[in-house]
């Protein structure tokens, strides 16, 4: 994979799914995320 820019955002991704998994949390086909100009978010629901 070739990432360009001044963050590595898809390293971020992977950074924040594996903590994700190793604190229990529900699967990725749950989560939805949101990468705009101005910040990045990864969210799932609660119910």
């Amino acid at each position: 994979m070739r990432q360009g820019g001044p963050v590595r955002l898809w390293d971020a991704v992977e950074d924040h799914l594996l903590r994700r998994r190793t604190d229990g949390a529900p699967p990725l086909e749950r989560s939805e995320v949101l990468a705009t100009p101005e910040d990045q978010s990864i969210t799932w629901p609660t119910a």
